[in-house]
């Protein structure tokens, strides 16, 4: 979270400044996770071109044929390469949209995620272009808002019913009835 989302939420400015001094140099899970992804995948990478290198080394035999298995492996080298960067990105997207599910309070991320249409998703960076839009029919959809937690404070108090209503006194606590006044005062209605 950053600080103008802390000061949304109604905290103040030093109560922002102290959470913010106490996390600096946290890393959140999803971007660890992703640099560690990325770190596997470069290592991979790394051994498969040595290993490219030291069996072309052993080939040698003409020219021609090198100049020919050179272009093959950076041809081989480029489409990796490709499928790489996608796999990071689709990899990016995704823990993006678990961290907007679950902020916007998802009760099933599998199930949410499997309503979103994720080609209509763009990353710009750290912003996520498109996912916002579609939460946002999501939750107030009837058909899906169930899938979130959508509760507001004092929503577990009766329809109909206020705290304290009903008191015949100010200041003071009712007094207790009996059972023969509360049937008295049934039956009187």
């Amino acid at each position: 979270m950053n600080k103008e989302q802390l000061q949304a939420l109604g905290l103040t400015e030093e109560q922002v400044t102290k959470i913010l001094d106490g996390f600096k140099g946290y890393v959140p899970p999803s971007r660890f996770n992703e640099v560690n992804e990325a770190k596997k995948n470069a290592e991979q990478q790394l051994s498969e071109r040595d290993k490219q290198l030291a069996d072309l080394k052993n080939n040698l035999k003409s020219s021609e044929e090198v100049t020919k298995q050179i272009e093959a492996l950076q041809a081989e080298n480029k489409a990796t390469k490709e499928q790489y960067e996608k796999q990071l990105e689709l990899y990016k997207v995704t823990n993006a949209v678990d961290l907007a599910l679950t902020q916007h309070g998802a009760k099933n991320l599998k199930a949410v995620k499997a309503l979103i249409d994720f080609e209509k998703i763009k990353l710009d960076g750290d912003n996520v272009i498109g996912l916002e839009d579609q939460i946002k029919t999501l939750t107030s959809d009837k058909s899906s808002n169930f899938l979130f937690n959508t509760e507001e404070k004092g929503a577990n108090t009766p329809v109909g019913m206020k705290p304290a209503e009903g008191s015949q006194t100010k200041g003071e606590a009712p007094k207790p009835m009996t059972l023969f006044d509360a049937i008295a005062q049934k039956f009187n209605q």
